[in-house]
């Protein structure tokens, strides 16, 4: 429950909403997000999504399950690494089991589910490398005396393609002559030529901010801005970019001859937060670009934050055809159901004062002083604030941070989700 005090954050909610509604002659859709993990704002987003569409019946309202996927990118969610491994023992316990044939199909199972995986890394990758180089050695074994490593079967020719992935992933890639049976070697010769027979490329990749590590098929390569030269042989790669203890969305890039530009927002990619689904506080400040790519994130036109933390509450609107506008804090009821209503309703207001459309870097503010009926753009609670995010039919994007060191009042209760 919110604090029965004249708790103004929702009201504030209400008026925000009200700024994407008034005017409406087309029917509008809407996004709430909760941008930190934190039980009120979750709950008020829930309580939102129900009293928008109760409230607009032309309103079209994401859910949260279909936010979640678009706050993890076009790959989907991760694939944790523990299943991955376990599967990859069943194979070998096929194998021990003279089962050669289901050996290889689970490792297949595994190559194919890890090669789209979107949250990779290093460990990931060895494991990938190494089920390619066992689904390889064990097709060569099927295929018999028939396979004497020119592909000429259709399991040496399925122990070539792998041997082809690996060699993309790592180009230095070499087998032991001691361990590794003749045929093999072989065919990674022959995978080798019809690599480089397919050409290589190139890529470029800049991200915001700069100097972010540029991350291709598992392997670092370098710091954006990263140019290669004609280095990356042609075929489908997965890249994103880390900094900050922040990556972003997985790329699959098909690479050509040519140069393929690839230009990466690590300022919002990072700050997407699919568990809640939400936003964290970035790293860096928002501008009216990264406005633009949050907006095309979630496929919507208006973006309005609402910040909660320590008592603290703010709401600024941000629309494609206006200035930022922010809202007066308002009387609450105390029950969020009854505010959620109550700021659905408030969606056929409007006003609000036009603020400057530059955004700002975060700072601190404590709450201490009264709710001035004009407030300034203000962070909320630090790095603990709590952040629901309403997104709709018509404006760009917003921001959790402040001009100026201004303080709010507001007695919030803690709320269980």
């Amino acid at each position: 429950m919110w604090g029965q005090s004249k708790g103004p954050f929702l009201g504030v909610v209400g008026a925000l909403l009200g700024l994407t509604m008034s005017t409406a002659v087309e029917a509008r859709s809407f996004t709430v997000l909760a941008a930190v993990d934190d039980p009120a704002a979750l709950t008020l987003a829930t309580q939102l999504r129900t009293a928008i569409a109760a409230v607009d019946e032309d309103a079209t309202v994401l859910d949260a399950a279909t936010t979640t996927l678009r706050l993890r990118g076009p790959m989907g969610p991760a694939v944790p690494l523990a299943p991955i491994q376990t599967t990859l023992e069943s194979a070998e316990d096929a194998f021990n089991a003279l089962e050669h044939e289901r050996s290889v199909s689970i490792l297949e199972s595994v190559i194919a589910r890890m090669e789209r995986e979107p949250d990779f890394s290093e460990e990931k990758l060895a494991l990938l490398q190494a089920a390619r180089l066992k689904a390889a050695r064990r097709l060569v074994g099927l295929a018999g005396p028939a396979e004497t490593g020119k592909a000429e079967t259709k399991n040496g020719q399925r122990a070539q393609a792998h041997l082809e992935h690996a060699l993309r992933a790592n180009p230095t890639l070499v087998l032991d002559p001691v361990k590794t049976p003749p045929k093999l070697r072989s065919l990674l010769s022959l995978a080798a030529e019809a690599v480089k027979r397919n050409g290589h490329g190139s890529i470029d990749v800049t991200s915001k901010p700069a100097g972010a590590t540029v991350v291709l098929e598992g392997r670092a390569m370098g710091l954006t801005p990263l140019a290669t030269a004609n280095t990356i042989a042609t075929g489908r790669y997965r890249l994103w970019v880390t900094g900050e203890a922040r990556q972003s969305f997985t790329r699959v890039l098909d690479v050509g001859p040519g140069t393929l530009p690839v230009a990466i927002n690590l300022v919002v990619e990072g700050a997407l937060w699919s568990e809640g689904p939400g936003l964290r506080m970035p790293s860096n400040p928002f501008d009216d670009d990264d406005v633009r790519h949050l907006v095309g994130v979630l496929g919507t036109d208006v973006v309005a934050l609402v910040a909660v933390g320590d008592g603290v509450a703010t709401v600024t609107s941000f629309t494609t055809d206006g200035p930022p506008k922010r809202y007066p804090l308002e009387n609450a009821s105390g029950d969020v159901a009854t505010d959620a209503e109550v700021l659905a309703r408030a969606i056929a207001g409007g006003g609000g004062q036009a603020v400057s459309p530059t955004l700002y870097q975060p700072s601190p503010v404590a709450a201490s002083a009264a709710v001035a009926e004009d407030f300034p753009w203000a962070v909320v609670g630090g790095v603990g604030a709590a952040v629901a995010v309403v997104v709709a039919g018509a404006v760009t994007a917003g921001v959790l941070y402040a001009t100026r060191e201004t303080t709010i009042s507001v007695s919030v209760k803690e709320v269980t989700p």
